[in-house]
């Protein structure tokens, strides 16, 4: 028999746990219940009447509901610091989550065909939709004592002073659409959106829209060119509106505390209006061209589109002084600009075939604006990125490390000014590195001959920098993290050229306080070549696929991740973390933080008709 750390007395056969229940999985399994429920309901309908041959009326409506119920109870044991004051007895404790969600959509079009004669060709369109969302979050309850779950004992909660999240969205919009001669196309739209989520002065913005594409290989001079198969100029331009913000963000918020001046509860502002917030709005150039050659042995798309964005919606800092944290704010602006292509060819026909298609694309961003904000006030990446004018999207402002000192194995970095110094500051930060690749794309390849097909994709990106966050906490001062065997570059004495300081357990012998800083060290090339998929497919057909008594049987051997040619001394080059929110995976797009690995797969399918 022993006794535990809250001095309660354990029999053989009883859990033990070190700290807590987290450090004893079979006691999180055996004591543990949880049962999530969920009745949901998907309604759809639509209904299309035709008044005349060339006229429309569709109707669309959709209900989506969803009750959710998470039931869990935690068995007496599972916390050892729950006991009945007045017996000691272990005690269990029972949560009920619950959650309603309605969402209804519902649109109508009308849409007209107009033959003016032969060559002019016209398609009207109008409609209106209407989108309403209303989530009902009874949060979680829980029972102190319950010595069984809450849904066995008959127990539910609602909390009444719950207030429903609602938003609503309704839109008008029409469309016209011409043809002439199969050569001349154009498209003219207009749209007034209205959102819920923003103030009560720009509730509603109005989006237009125009395009125009010319089928050159339609005309005259190109009809019967044995080498142009396809030639197609297509160009646009169109405004559209983004409102993807948390709900009444432009309303007064308050807040309750129990805990005020002797003891007395109060009120407090905890969000500043902003009845001026709208829409986001950008405005989009897009040119293209389609093309075909030799009877579309070789085919493809070269593109050029410029974006810009104004009013964007950021949720940015306040000043103390104004008594509020941050609010939701329209703030200055970014342009994206970048070209797309793409390639497909058939380079071998017959028996044996063979297709490669490939595509590059280069994608810049600055940011133009940032209002009357401080860059500091609208930053709120990770690891010193930030707005920075005249610079992409989460540039990486860092410190410049200029090496270690051969004689005393001390790091040093450069100034504003650009002298060297032992001393790390965030005053001498500059932009540094690339935020954005230079190109990234793709190529793949497929065989096929007789039953078989084999295919394999490449992936790859050019140029740019991640910043491994997770170096500066394993290749530093010598602490509770697991050490990297870079470190074995390492200053030892006196005239030594290396990479890392001299080891140390006290940071302040690197001239720190804090040796998990932010400097351009970390930054790396981004640039990798991946193999991402192979794959092998075997199609039974004919007189074997009779026998079998089958239409189909095909099976196929994939292997995905199989190989990876990278610079950057992460443990994945392509970046997937998570962020705790949206203004982290905006602002911080090239942070990689112990990362894992994508897992190499190998998978078998087999595939049967009948």
């Amino acid at each position: 028999d022993t006794v535990d750390q809250f001095g309660n007395p354990h029999q053989k056969g009883d859990y033990w746990l070190l700290a807590n229940i987290n450090n004893n999985p079979v006691a999180q399994r055996e004591l543990k219940e949880w049962n999530d429920r969920e009745i949901r309901t998907i309604n759809n309908f639509s209904v299309t009447y035709r008044p005349g041959s060339k006229t429309f009326i569709k109707a669309f409506g959709g209900l989506d509901y969803m009750h959710f119920t998470g039931d869990v109870y935690e068995k007496p044991g599972f916390d050892m610091s729950n006991t009945d004051p007045n017996t000691g007895e272990l005690r269990g404790k029972a949560f009920l989550t619950t959650r309603e969600i309605y969402s209804t959509n519902v649109n109508v079009t009308a849409t007209h065909l107009w033959d003016a004669n032969d060559h002019h060709h016209f398609t009207f369109l109008l409609g209106a939709e209407y989108q309403y969302n209303k989530v009902n979050d009874f949060g979680t309850k829980s029972n102190e004592a319950a010595f069984a779950p809450i849904s066995e004992s008959g127990i539910y909660f609602r909390n009444d002073l719950n207030v429903p999240e609602e938003w609503a969205f309704a839109s008008l919009f029409g469309r016209v659409n011409y043809n002439y001669k199969g050569k001349y196309f154009g498209e003219f739209l207009m749209r007034s959106d209205g959102s819920s989520k923003f103030g009560e002065n720009y509730k509603y913005g109005l989006f237009p829209a125009v395009s125009a594409g010319w089928l050159i290989t339609n005309e005259d001079f190109l009809k019967y060119d044995p080498t142009v198969s396809f030639l197609k100029l297509k160009v646009s331009y169109g405004i559209n509106g983004n409102s993807n913000i948390p709900n009444y963000r432009t309303f007064n918020y308050y807040r309750r505390s129990d805990l005020g001046y002797n003891g007395q509860p109060y009120i407090y502002p905890d969000q500043r209006n902003n009845p001026n917030l709208r829409w986001e709005t950008s405005s989009t150039i897009d040119l293209a061209i389609e093309y075909g050659f030799f009877n579309d042995r070789i085919t493809g798309e070269f593109a050029y589109y410029y974006k810009q964005t104004k009013d964007m919606l950021l949720n940015v800092t306040l000043q103390q002084a104004n008594g509020f944290r941050d609010w939701w704010d329209n703030v200055g602006g970014v342009y994206n600009t970048g070209i797309e292509f793409s390639l497909n060819t058939r380079n071998l026909i017959g028996k044996f075939k063979w297709e490669t298609q490939f595509n590059i694309s280069r994608n810049y961003n600055e940011v133009t604006s940032i209002g009357n904000y401080t860059e500091d006030a609208v930053s709120g990446g990770t690891n010193d990125t930030r707005v920075v004018v005249g610079s992409p999207i989460g540039t990486n402002y860092l410190v410049r490390y200029n090496g270690v000192d051969p004689e005393n194995g001390r790091p040093t970095y450069l100034d504003i000014a650009g002298g060297v110094t032992y001393e790390w500051s965030p005053d001498n930060r500059v932009v540094v590195g690339n935020v954005l690749p230079d190109a990234i794309g793709g190529i793949t390849n497929v065989f096929h001959y007789s039953n078989w097909d084999f295919s394999f994709l490449f992936v790859y990106t050019i140029g740019g920098n991640i910043y491994d966050s997770s170096s500066k906490r394993q290749l530093g001062a010598i602490s509770d993290w697991n050490m990297r065997t870079d470190l074995f570059d390492r200053w030892r004495q006196p005239g030594d050229q290396a990479e890392y300081g001299a080891l140390t357990l006290d940071p302040e012998n690197h001239g720190n306080s804090d040796y998990w800083i932010n400097t351009d060290q970390w930054l790396h090339d981004a640039s990798y070549l991946r193999l991402r998929n192979i794959s092998l497919s075997y199609n039974v057909r004919g007189n074997a696929l009779e026998k079998m008594k089958l239409k189909s049987f095909r099976i196929t051997a994939i292997a995905t991740n199989v190989l990876t040619f990278q610079r950057a001394p992460v443990l994945d080059p392509e970046i997937a973390r998570d962020f705790e929110n949206t203004t982290d995976r905006n602002m911080s797009p090239n942070i990689t933080y112990l990362t894992p690995p994508q897992e190499t797969t190998y998978n078998l399918n087999i595939q049967i008709g009948f």
